[in-house]
């Protein structure tokens, strides 16, 4: 997943590729996403888990990433109004419905 996804449309030093955090305190560098992501409360929607392992409805990161409406800010990736492509997304809910393994 770090590969498909974080790496290719958020890990980036301008986002969330700076160790030690990146936009809204988040590091989805290479080593740092898993335990940036699972568990972890959004700070920009409190309440709101980023990743539930397992549940993939229930995640705000896809929720972010598909432009659902009721996200705070803008969806995700920066500068994507309709968040990620279809292909990239299927992947995401997958990884996360799958238990959201550190891969």
């Amino acid at each position: 997943m770090q590969l498909e996804i974080f790496t290719a449309s958020c890990a980036f030093s301008s986002c969330h590729g700076n160790s030690g955090g990146g936009a809204a305190g988040l590091d989805l560098t290479d080593g740092a996403a898993h335990a940036e992501l699972i568990g972890v409360e959004s700070t920009d929607a409190p309440g709101e888990i980023l990743v539930v392992a397992g549940d993939s409805a229930s995640s705000y990161l896809v929720k972010k990433c598909a432009a659902t409406a009721g996200i705070v800010g803008e969806p995700m990736p920066d500068g994507a109004a309709t968040g990620l492509d279809a292909e990239r997304l299927a992947l995401l809910k997958a990884w996360i419905d799958a238990g959201a393994l550190d891969d």
